[in-house]
């Protein structure tokens, strides 16, 4: 692209980069607004003796997120359960998971049964 087409542009470029940030801003603010949605459980065949306890709105949504990450697609929805607030779910399962095995951030050292049992339990 030639100079003065770069020059041309730019003002628009940035416009539009300052508009996705107000946008962003806006949309993290709904979705933390949003209380209810799913506490899941994820593995991955490459940490077979863990798995992932989050939340999300939509478990799966959360899925095709973490797919992406992954040049073999191997992250596994096991499990999810609708919950009224999600936050305060998925912290009540971390606290009774780690009661169980070791933790490494939202990582736990427990079978898909044990969390599983965990979540349903809630």
């Amino acid at each position: 692209m030639c100079k003065p087409c770069t020059r041309a542009y730019q003002i628009p470029i940035e416009r539009a980069r300052n508009l996705i940030k107000k946008i962003k801003k806006g949309a993290l603010a709904k979705f933390d607004a949003v209380k209810e949605g799913d506490v899941y459980i994820i593995t991955n065949t490459a940490w077979p003796d863990w798995v992932k306890i989050g939340k999300a709105i939509l478990a799966e949504d959360r899925l095709k997120d973490y797919q992406t990450y992954s040049p073999f697609r191997n992250y596994k929805l096991e499990h999810s359960v609708f919950f009224s607030d999600r936050a305060e779910a998925e912290r009540e399962a971390h606290v009774m998971a780690e009661l169980i095995g070791e933790k490494k951030n939202e990582w736990f050292n427990i079978t898909v049964k044990q969390a599983k049992d965990i979540i349903n339990g809630l």
